[in-house]
């Protein structure tokens, strides 16, 4: 599998990852059937797909606050949604963002 064809979708991936993460956290889903689903949606551990994210991110002009919070995951979450309003890209909901603020 090539780069493009990994990064084919990732705003629906994003998406679907949006919404596992959602039922997870309200206990709809299991945690061996969360990573199993989510693990699943991303080739290559998600290389291809986070480096896609960065790249767009930084092309919208965001590279010096990428650089400062790049391991952060709800700051970078925060640039992220920042940058899918400017793409038209699906933007992570907030339950999201809770729970990726619960898990740090």
């Amino acid at each position: 599998m090539g780069y493009n064809e990994a990064v084919e979708n990732t705003s629906q991936k994003m998406a679907t990852l949006d919404s596992l993460t959602i039922l997870y956290g309200n206990n709809e889903l299991g945690s061996d059937e969360y990573l199993d689903k989510a693990s699943g949606l991303f080739p290559m551990g998600g290389h291809p797909n986070g480096r896609h994210i960065v790249r767009l991110i930084a092309a919208c002009g965001m590279r010096d606050k990428l650089l400062t919070s790049f391991d952060n995951p709800t700051e970078f979450i925060t640039l992220y949604n920042d940058m899918a309003r400017q793409k038209g890209m699906h933007i992570m909901s907030e339950e999201f963002i809770k729970q990726i603020h619960i898990q740090e």
